[in-house]
């Protein structure tokens, strides 16, 4: 029964994660609000999180419940796929440090400062995420059939 439980937090925290990426690309424009800051950092908060959720359970998938961890450790795909998530989670960092910068210098102005300026790369790195949650599930199933390397 734990990996029921363990496979359905992974794949919960999974959803969660996409859908906060891809409401972040939606939000995300050259000039925004700072409601609409404040908005999008909460997202990035729970994207977090939920990344944190996927790291838990699979970690927990492959050394507690499941295959024997040898079936991943053995698997190229397996660590292609790890190491995706790890860019990913790199790559995350960017438009976080950003959220946070602009929520700094807005801390302790009281005035509406009208539209704020976010980076025009940040759309960019947001992209670069979403095309790599788009690969992972893939190397996942590949993993999952018993696929060890490319034909």
């Amino acid at each position: 029964m734990e990996y029921v439980w363990i496979k359905y937090c992974h794949l919960l925290s999974i959803l969660i994660l996409t859908a906060m990426i891809v409401t972040q690309w939606f939000l995300v424009r050259p000039t925004i609000s700072r409601r609409r800051l404040e908005i999008i950092a909460a997202i990035d908060a729970t994207y977090g999180l939920a990344a944190l959720g996927v790291l838990m359970s699979g970690v927990g998938l492959w050394f507690w419940v499941g295959k024997p961890p040898e079936y991943y450790t053995d698997n190229p795909l397996f660590h292609l796929k790890v190491t995706l998530f790890v860019v990913m989670a790199l790559v995350s960092l960017y438009p976080t440090v950003q959220y946070l910068k602009c929520r700094r210098s807005l801390r302790f102005q009281y005035d509406d400062p009208g539209e704020i300026t976010l980076s025009a790369r940040l759309r960019s790195y947001i992209s670069v995420q979403i095309a790599l949650i788009l690969i992972i599930p893939l190397l996942a199933v590949l993993v999952a059939r018993g696929f060890s390397s490319w034909p």
